[in-house]
Formats: C-alpha cells, sequence, structure tokens
C-alpha cells in the first residue's frame, strides 16, 4: 500500500527497540518527514523522565524487579501524544517489533449518547491511542455550548469548553463538528426552521430514505448565514479547537430511479435560480445521465449551491483563525454515480474549489473493502472513517485484520464511539497502530 507522507500533519512516532545487557531500551521517535522527532517529552509512569534528543533517541533505563511501565510519548509541537505499556517481567521487555509506527486515530464523541463523564471518555479514547477527536456541536437545532446565534436551542453549559481543556491535558486534538443541512427529526410541530426546509418535488420535506429528517436548504440564505454564524463563533471563541467539521453537507440521500420522491431542491429560491440560468423548469426534468443533458445540469446545480455554502463556511473559519483545519464528511463513491446519487456531494469540486484540508471518507462497515479502494485515487486529501455500529466482535475483528493484513496506513478512525468503551476493542486498536 502507498504510504501518506502527510495526514492533518499529524506526528507519527516510530520507536525503535533494542535491548542490552544493561536493561536499557533505546527509543528512536521519527516525524511524518522521516527525520528525527526531537524535544519529545517523555513520561514513565505518569512521571516526566526527560526528552528525546535532537537525533530523536531517548535512552529508557529499566528495573528488572519492576514487570510493567506504562509510558508516554508527548510531541509537544504536533500537540499529540500516545500511550502504551511495557512489561519488563523478568528482566526482559516485551515488546515483539522493531519498528513501531504511532499512526492517528480518529474517533467520534457525541455528549448525547454516552452515559459516561468527559474525563472518562478521554480515558477510554486514550488508551486506544486516540490522537483526533471529532465533536458534534451542532445538530438538532441545538448546540452544545452557551451560542449566541439566534433562534439556536443554545446549552446553558459549555460542554465544548470542557471538552477542549481535556483535549489539551491529553494531547488530544478537538474538532467541532457541525451537522450543515441535518438538523434533527421528529415532530414537524416543534421545527422552528420550516421555511428552511428542503423540498421534493411534490413540496414535501419528509420522504425517501431518510423520511422525517429535517434537512435545510442551501439555497436558503436564513440557514446559510446561520451556519455561517455559527461557523464563526466557534472560530472566534474556541482557540483550542484544531479544527471545524462539516457533517451532513449534502441533500437527502436518495437514487435517479426514484426521483419523484428523492429529489430534493424544489424549494422556490432554488428553483428561480435554476429558471433563470437555464431557462428550463426543473420540475419536467426526467433522470438522464447523458453529457450535456438538462438532469445533469439540474445536478450540477444542486452541487453548486453545496460548494457555495462550503465555500462561505470556510471563510468564516480561516478569515477568523487561519491555523484551522477543514474536514468534511463525504460518500468515496459520489464520483462514480454522479446523475445517480441524489445527494450531490461532489467532493471532487469541493476539493478542487474551496480551502478544504481533509475529507472524512465514511467507509461502510459492511462494505468496507470495496469502500476504502474507492476512496485511494482521493488519499492524499482523505481520512477514512469506519462507519455503523460495530458491537459484533467479529465484525469488528475481521476489520481490523483486513487493515493489518493489508498495510492500510492511511486507515484513520472510527465513528462508533461505543467500541472505544472496551478495554479489549482498545487493545485491538493499539495493535494497529503498534506495526
Amino acid at each position: 500500500m502507498r504510504k501518506l507522507a502527510t495526514l492533518f500533519v499529524f506526528t507519527i512516532v516510530f520507536i525503535s527497540y533494542s535491548f542490552s545487557q544493561n536493561n536499557v531500551i533505546v527509543f528512536k521517535m521519527l516525524g511524518t518527514d522521516g527525520g528525527p522527532a526531537g524535544e519529545c517529552d517523555i513520561y514513565v509512569d505518569g512521571k516526566i523522565m526527560g526528552n528525546s534528543k535532537e537525533n530523536g533517541v531517548y535512552y529508557f533505563q529499566y528495573d528488572t524487579s519492576t514487570n510493567n511501565y506504562t509510558i508516554e510519548v508527548k510531541n509537544t509541537f504536533e500537540k499529540i501524544s500516545k500511550k502504551f505499556t511495557v512489561s519488563t517481567k523478568g528482566g526482559t521487555h516485551n515488546l515483539k517489533s522493531d519498528y513501531i509506527g504511532f499512526n492517528q486515530l480518529g474517533a467520534y464523541l457525541n455528549i448525547d449518547k454516552t452515559k459516561k463523564s468527559i474525563p472518562e471518555m478521554f480515558d477510554y479514547f486514550q488508551s486506544a491511542g486516540v490522537t483526533d477527536l471529532f465533536v458534534p456541536v451542532f445538530y438538532d437545532g441545538k448546540t452544545i455550548y452557551p451560542s449566541k446565534v439566534k433562534n439556536i436551542n443554545a446549552s446553558s453549559r459549555d460542554y465544548l469548553k470542557e471538552i477542549t481543556n481535556e483535549g489539551v491535558k491529553r494531547s488530544i486534538r478537538i474538532h467541532a463538528v457541525i451537522n450543515t443541512l441535518n438538523w434533527g427529526s421528529g415532530n414537524i410541530a416543534d421545527f422552528k426552521f420550516k421555511d428552511y426546509l428542503s423540498l421534493n418535488r411534490s413540496g414535501k420535506y419528509d420522504t425517501g430514505i431518510e423520511g422525517k429528517d429535517f434537512f435545510v436548504s442551501p439555497a436558503s440564505q436564513e440557514a446559510n448565514q446561520l451556519l455561517v454564524d455559527i461557523t464563526r463563533e466557534l472560530a472566534i471563541n474556541y482557540r483550542n479547537l484544531t479544527g471545524i467539521s462539516l457533517d451532513y453537507l449534502r441533500y437527502k440521500k436518495g437514487i435517479a430511479a426514484n426521483y419523484i420522491t428523492d429529489d430534493y431542491g424544489f424549494e422556490k429560491s432554488s428553483v428561480e435560480m435554476f429558471k433563470n440560468l437555464h431557462k428550463i423548469d426543473p420540475a419536467k426534468i426526467k433522470p438522464d445521465t447523458t453529457i450535456g443533458s438538462d438532469w445533469l445540469k439540474w445536478i450540477e446545480h444542486k452541487e453548486n449551491l453545496i460548494l457555495n455554502l462550503a465555500v462561505k463556511m470556510i471563510a468564516a473559519a480561516k478569515d477568523t483563525n487561519a491555523a484551522l483545519k477543514i474536514t468534511i464528511s463525504a460518500d468515496p463513491n459520489y464520483v462514480y454515480r454522479h446523475g445517480k446519487d441524489l445527494t450531490c456531494e461532489n467532493y471532487y469540486e469541493i476539493g478542487e474549489f474551496t480551502r478544504i484540508d481533509y475529507f472524512l471518507m465514511k467507509i461502510d462497515k459492511d462494505n468496507y473493502v470495496a469502500d476504502l479502494k474507492a476512496a485511494e485515487p482521493f488519499i492524499t486529501k482523505t481520512l477514512p472513517m469506519i462507519e455503523g455500529s460495530i458491537g459484533d466482535d467479529a465484525k469488528f475483528d475481521d476489520i481490523l485484520k483486513y487493515l493489518k493484513d493489508n498495510k492500510f496506513d492511511y486507515f484513520f478512525g472510527l465513528y462508533d464511539q461505543t467500541v472505544f468503551e472496551s478495554a479489549n476493542s482498545n487493545q485491538k486498536m493499539l495493535n494497529i497502530i503498534f506495526r
């Protein structure tokens, strides 16, 4: 497999081990560029024990009467760390590999989907080697922090501040996730943004695969402004954020064969824009993937609305805090289904025309082999994330074995946060990192 040289500019730490009669383990840290990573802080059993030298080397002399050591390497420049245990029982360490690659690992933390405290969840993430945590901060029309954006249901408790503070302590990078166009589901009478909804040809909001989910229109100027305001607010007020991630930057899922119910984008503003540009009534268009067809013009119109929204939100973030990393969730197969997939999330165009840093490519747990292959041509801008609940140990083992056997150095992370609540699963993930 082709190596990915830089991914989020994370440090990939390689540690070389040798054993001598003096009971010394020689650590050698290498950065993403292959050069030595000097000045890394080395902690042993929670106590700082020095730094790696300029050449990346650190000599650790262990006591043969001690059976285990917990070692943490903190790269203060990249603001990430890796923590692991070394057994020295009987005077011999148990490290089996000459080189251990500390690759990046991404995870999700939705505070509404865990009964654990924030520090408890960070314990799990740290034990699995997580480097980057993606935290939904705007979803279901609400925020997890005290937002001042008008009409938003804002939390009185600043969960985001608590999470970013914990991330700084643990050297885990935090990315704020905005559910861009999906604003929840439920009783329409309780939804305060009805005028923003995306509609199908029949003027309905609740048809197709995603049914009653409230998707707002990228043609709505009010929705656009609200999203831009949230993005700018995050960039200004949360300086410890590493990045902002845009999820659900798409229309509802649907296929061209079901265009009567699945084809969204028929809000008045969207239709008028299309008519003014092409002099065509989109309601009379039928699926046709022939190059230059009216159908593809309609698809590209909706793709451009999404692209324009992405440009505005990314500008709000980057012009406020240029250091922020921007990621967008996407399906790696969209470009192969152009004109047939009605989500209109054309990440190829977004990658070309915006200041995005990376895509979080959603790899279906039941189709991971094909999805990883689909993502590979775009891998220089891709962070593959396994999507779907992986409560089945056999399925989880199969995925990890495939990644390890095929040396997927660009494997990035998991959406399923429940996996991280298992010490056994976390050890398995460490085995992917230790290779």
